[in-house]
């Protein structure tokens, strides 16, 4: 893949900055690992209450949602945190992660994370304590907590692959 020249500039001037101020490496490695912490964790405890309130009655299942929509205030800008400090760790070694088939699957798959988000907040505006849509925010719990852990696991190869 090619890489164009203005990009290539900017991401050259950025990688030498990154790289002589570790200071600033380790705060962008931290807001990320601090912004899957936060989000993730977040998302992956609501995605096991919603998977447990497919076994609890109508009131219990209401109280789920209502903790589902304020959830996104805590997950959506920590999952930004995580966007913005991957390009910036990504930005830092492009010729790298232009050409890793690992980091366009991790891509790829963090965008499918987003998607199904989207999904989980048109399912659960749906849903009703006692509708069939509560199967619809329950696989999108499941594609969920799948996801956080695949994304998580190909970092983590990621970052020793690089």
């Amino acid at each position: 893949m090619t890489i164009p020249s203005t990009l290539q500039s900017f991401a050259a001037t950025w990688s030498s900055y990154y790289g002589n101020h570790q200071a600033v490496s380790i705060s962008v490695k931290a807001l990320h690992l601090a912004g899957t912490m936060v989000g993730g964790g977040a998302a992956l405890f609501l995605d096991r209450q919603v998977l447990r309130g497919l076994r609890q009655s109508p009131a219990e299942r209401r109280a789920v949602l209502a903790q589902l929509e304020g959830a996104h205030r805590v997950v959506v800008p920590a999952f930004v945190v995580i966007l913005l400090t991957g390009i910036m760790m990504a930005g830092a070694d492009l010729d790298t992660f232009v050409g890793s088939t690992l980091f366009w699957v991790k891509t790829g798959l963090t965008a499918v994370l987003a998607v199904n988000g989207a999904l989980l907040v048109a399912a659960e505006s749906s849903a009703t304590a006692v509708t069939t849509a509560w199967g619809r925010v329950a696989a999108s719990a499941t594609a969920s907590l799948a996801l956080w852990f695949v994304i998580l696991y190909l970092g983590t190869w990621l970052t020793v692959a690089a």
